[in-house]
């Protein structure tokens, strides 16, 4: 008397409420998984936009070449620059680009026949430096030989919004099946308790403690945790490498790190919420005398 029978021992029913609970259970895990995924893989994308913006230093007509060496070398050592790609860019060289641009010509550009682009200084700043861009914009423009400083916009702040609606949209998924696991396994529980009814009071005439009573229900939760987590945590890794062998992403991100701690975290999540639900219900019924339930 001392084995009290599990959800799969039960009635039909109870049987297909488990496997139910179980495949929710994967699903709201591996949605936590691709919600955690898609975080992180946004804010890597962000971090390599910023770091691949280029800012453009217009300088003046009548710059010295004294000047703009000393200024260059100077950029160059700013612990905001990214290193080695500070590049000073003459306004013959600029001219040259306009060969390859489908939008504009040299023609565009030359006012009879004189260049009217300006001598540039191109840098990149680092990603820890980007959000303080304007500071260091309105500091370099200080310069007296220097005109303007303007950059390339990348579409990463559009991006990032709609990634930002994306994992809204998961999370509402991932709280539904939240709701639905919680739901199930708490049915799956009462009807299991009620299959072994006559076998539960038994132990209670006998004076099995609640610990008991509740260790074959706990242990079990945990095993479906697991499980769950770590099917989860298989598709998780499978829809990763799917995605980095698709869009050809793998060595720029090399995000392995992030998903094995992300993959901890699903495996401890299905474990904790599976014990969760099935200690609330055990205590519910094993701690109450079967003549008391309210079924």
């Amino acid at each position: 008397m001392s084995k009290t029978s599990l959800p799969t021992a039960g009635t039909s029913k109870t049987f297909v409420n488990y496997i139910a609970s179980i495949v929710s259970l994967i699903i709201m895990l591996y949605l936590l998984g691709v919600w955690g995924l898609l975080a992180i893989y946004t804010n890597q994308f962000l971090n390599y936009s910023k770091e691949n913006i280029p800012f453009y230093i217009e300088l003046k007509d009548d710059a010295r070449e004294s000047q703009v060496f000393t200024f260059q070398k100077e950029l160059e050592a700013s612990p905001f620059v990214r290193k080695k790609t500070v590049e000073y860019i003459s306004k013959e060289a600029a001219l040259d680009l306009f060969e390859s641009d489908a939008t504009m010509t040299k023609e565009d550009v030359l006012l009879f026949g004189e260049n009217l682009l300006p001598n540039m200084i191109r840098f990149y700043l680092k990603e820890s430096h980007f959000s303080g861009y304007e500071g260091i914009v309105k500091e370099i423009e200080l310069n007296p030989f220097v005109k303007q400083v303007f950059y390339t916009e990348a579409p990463a702040e559009s991006l990032s919004s709609k990634v930002y609606r994306l994992e809204i949209i998961l999370l509402v998924l991932m709280l539904f099946f939240i709701f639905v696991v919680v739901t199930l396994m708490k049915n799956t529980l009462k009807l299991t308790f009620l299959a072994n009814k006559d076998l539960i009071k038994t132990m209670q005439v006998v004076g099995a403690t609640f610990e008991k009573m509740a260790t074959p229900y706990i242990r079990q939760s945990l095993k479906n945790g697991l499980l769950s987590g770590i099917i989860a945590v298989a598709f998780l890794w499978l829809t990763r490498i799917l995605l980095e062998n698709g869009l050809g992403m793998y060595e720029q991100y090399a995000l392995g790190f992030w998903t094995k701690i992300l993959s901890v975290i699903i495996i401890v999540t299905g474990v904790l919420l599976s014990w969760i639900c099935t200690r609330q219900s055990v205590k519910k019924y094993l701690k109450t005398s079967v003549e008391d339930w309210d079924v």
